[in-house]
């Protein structure tokens, strides 16, 4: 629902991409069920939003909703919709006017080449969006939100970073290029609908960067993905182990801000080496391998001048030849022509003497104002200056991801076998429970140690995010607590004895999120004999120097919930068995 404190063209802009966004899927064919069950406006809108499209785009689609059919209250809620999108009708239903919004986010004639690309309506209408939540200069509250994160208008962001354990993926294909269409052995009933719903979620994300765990089993599927259901959005990395049903990849937005993302590849073949450690606790050293090899990638970001002077020392500290300072012009021939009509002004290279331009009260194209901000000549606050091209003195940064799975802590038949009355039986799986938790606790420790090797010795103050599926949580539970007496995130996190290079989970302060919402999976607890017990087992960790840059982080419950049928069983009821988390970091 809209925020109270929303202006009402952002409450109406709101409105109008979510209309238009969920009435070109279903129009189109995209989504199969009606747009009610996700659609954050009123039933009443909902129930007539997939009539919209017809008038928003002015022909007829591939499953059209005719107008003629409706009864007469559904063609009285049809115009009141219009007229609150600034459309009007005649009395034939013909559009008359077409409001600016609407201009805006839908595709013109003559680039729509055939039906199937009207789904590019999503994507336009929610780029439209993005793009006016993040010039905008309102800041909402931050606190007490019920919009899901990719719909936040006012909230401005560089990078925004998200991370999510898609529940067996893998099961959801029939082949590398086919999707099964059920699988009855999960209560999957419709793979296409869950995959809608899945590829919805991510949408409404609004990453930048997605780290996804349980992945599909090769490059191929998560590829055919992204290109039935996200609109070729995002470029992938990962699938790299052949025979893993469960893979790491990142997604990589592709109109994003990152550059050059890759692999860091003396990392990966670390990461992929066996080495030793005490895996059962019996006081020998065994030769171990990650169960899923987790995935560093490095990519670069022109981070604004003036986040780097927030962080103070954190950006002074690194060394000169890690920065490219560097200043964009989206039209360089306008500045040019600009320039030659400001006698007396030198422009050195790239260099612009903001002194002078400030005295003379004129600015070039694309450089701001503040508000309220008045110039030697005593100009006006209001005084419009030109905004076109933008200037922004930016440093070039080389920001770390890494995403991992951890060891299962799983064991097979566990409650029984916890509940048995056999002596050896409980041993038994005691025994199986700390082993699992070992397992962990070694993999945090070994990718401790590459972050340690080859991203914490090379570059001081890096910009690092670790996230994904650690199967451990803050605090113990039993077995941590009475056996192991430590936890994997423990021992991710690093040395309180090096605390500049320790990693700072977000997701457990309250400044982001709330106590009730720290859970990013339930299940019945049996050891400890709690029923629908909520573990924050998902996290998000980043250094020192983006943990002072982050600006909100949290766990998308709405979503989850959002784009759930509880009319379903089993698998299909929920997009995942994991709540996608996220965090704007920069």
């Amino acid at each position: 629902m809209p925020h109270p404190e929303w202006t009402a063209e952002e409450r109406r802009y709101y409105e109008s991409v979510v209309l238009c966004s969920h009435s070109a899927l279903f129009a189109t064919g995209q989504l199969h069920k009606s747009p009610a069950c996700m659609n954050p406006l009123t039933p009443a809108v909902a129930r007539v939003s997939s009539e919209m499209i017809l008038y928003l785009q002015g022909k007829e689609l591939k499953r059209p909703l005719l107008f003629q059919n409706k009864s007469q209250k559904q063609r009285r809620m049809i115009h009141e919709i219009a007229e609150h999108l600034g459309l009007h009708h005649d009395s034939h239903g013909h559009r008359t006017k077409k409001s600016r919004v609407v201009e805006v986010m839908v595709p013109a004639p003559e680039v729509r080449r055939q039906e199937a690309d009207d789904f590019q309506i999503l994507q336009q209408a929610l780029r439209a969006y993005r793009k006016l939540a993040r010039e905008s200069s309102h800041e909402l509250a931050e606190s007490n939100t019920e919009l899901p994160p990719g719909y936040q208008p006012g909230t401005q962001h560089l990078l925004r970073y998200a991370s999510w354990n898609i529940e067996w993926f893998n099961a959801l294909f029939l082949s590398d290029t086919e999707f099964n269409l059920a699988v009855p052995s999960q209560d999957i009933a419709d793979v296409n609908d869950l995959l809608e719903r899945i590829a919805c979620v991510i949408v409404a994300l609004d990453a930048d960067l997605l780290a996804v765990q349980e992945g599909p089993s090769n490059l191929q599927r998560m590829t055919l993905f992204i290109e039935r259901y996200l609109d070729s959005a995002f470029s992938v990395i990962g699938g790299l182990e052949p025979h893993e049903a469960q893979q790491l990849y990142f997604l990589v937005r592709r109109e994003g801000p990152l550059r050059n993302v890759r692999l860091v590849p003396e990392a990966q073949a670390f990461l992929q080496q066996p080495w030793h450690f005490d895996v059962d606790g019996n006081l020998h050293l065994q030769e171990y391998r990650f169960q899923r090899i987790p995935l560093l990638i490095q990519a670069e970001l022109d981070v604004p001048a003036s986040v780097c002077a927030e962080q103070g020392s954190v950006c002074s500290n690194v060394p000169r030849n890690d920065i490219e300072h560097s200043l964009h012009l989206e039209d360089r021939v306008e500045r040019e022509q600009w320039q030659q009509e400001q006698p007396g002004l030198a422009f050195a290279q790239d260099t612009l003497d903001f002194a002078e331009l400030e005295a003379r009260a004129v600015s070039p194209p694309g450089v701001r104002v503040a508000d309220g901000h008045s110039g030697a000549s005593g100009l006006p606050a209001d005084r419009t200056r030109p905004t076109t091209p933008t200037v922004q003195l930016t440093e070039r940064r080389v920001v770390f991801a890494c995403t991992l799975h951890a060891k299962s802590k799983h064991v097979a038949n566990g409650r029984s076998r916890w509940e048995s009355h056999n002596d050896a039986d409980k041993q038994e799986f005691i025994q199986q429970a700390v082993k699992n938790r070992r397992r962990i606790v070694g993999e945090c420790l070994r990718l401790r140690e590459c972050l340690n090797r080859f991203v914490f010795a090379r570059h001081e103050n890096p910009l690092l995010v670790v996230s994904g599926d650690l199967n451990a949580g803050p605090g113990m539970d039993f077995f941590e607590r009475f056996y192991l007496m430590t936890s994997g995130l423990d021992a991710l996190m690093g040395s309180p004895f090096n605390h500049n290079k320790m990693l700072q989970a977000l997701l457990i302060r309250s400044r982001f999120v709330s106590p009730a919402s720290m859970y990013t999976a339930i299940f019945d607890d049996y050891v400890d004999g709690v029923p629908s017990k909520r573990v924050l087992i998902d996290h998000i960790c980043v250094s020192r120097a983006l943990f002072q840059t982050t600006r909100r982080a949290g766990v998308a419950h709405e979503l989850f919930e959002q784009f759930s049928d509880a009319r379903l069983e089993g698998r299909a009821r929920h997009p995942s068995d994991h709540r996608p988390i996220w965090a704007d970091l920069i």
